[in-house]
């Protein structure tokens, strides 16, 4: 199984009580992340590169009616910043204002999010049964490393004890004994 699946199972929290379909859902769940500094100012002229001349002119006069004229400035001239909060709200205002009506909701939905990317735990296709599977192997390999965890403490426990004994001068019988307790002890 991909090692790469595994870790970003491993990154969901509480992934070992998930169901295979729960993981599925988080593993592929939308999440919007700031755009880098450069990619977050838009104006009128922006959107109108991006979207089309009829598109900017619309969200332009939308910001208009709805009494955002400090807003509608700012878009008009310098930009706004996509990734502000007030952005956010102003879209979603926006969004059902009656001047973008005529423009698909794919577009609205970009205009919103313009400032941010969408990400992704996992964005390959992937399977119930190829989450399941790498679950049981993470599982596994938990498992593994926790026997040879548990191996190693004993066996420097054990040793630890026989250094201890040695250097006290006991006796082969009584060194044994020490380490076989320090061994179960652990």
């Amino acid at each position: 199984m991909s090692e790469t699946l595994q870790t970003a199972i491993r990154s969901v929290p509480d992934w070992r009580t998930m169901t295979p379909a729960e993981l599925q859902a988080a593993l592929t769940a939308v999440t919007h992340e700031k755009k880098p500094e450069s990619e977050r100012r838009w104006s009128i002229a922006g959107i109108s590169r991006v979207f089309g001349a009829a598109v900017g002119e619309a969200v332009y006069q939308a910001i208009l009616a709805a009494g955002l004229t400090g807003n509608a400035a700012r878009f008009a001239a310098l930009g706004l910043d996509a990734t502000d909060p007030q952005w956010l709200a102003m879209a979603d205002q926006l969004i059902v204002s009656p001047e973008l009506a005529a423009i698909p909701e794919s577009t609205k939905q970009q205009l919103k999010w313009i400032g941010h990317q969408e990400t992704r735990l996992w964005s390959d296709p992937v399977t119930l049964d190829e989450i399941r599977t790498a679950k049981v192997e993470l599982i596994a390999s938990e498992d593994r490393y926790a026997a040879f965890a548990s191996i190693v403490a004993r066996a420097n426990a054990a040793v630890g004890v026989a250094e201890l004994a040695l250097k006290a001068k006991a006796s082969p019988a009584k060194i044994l004994s020490d380490a076989g307790d320090a061994w179960n002890d652990v």
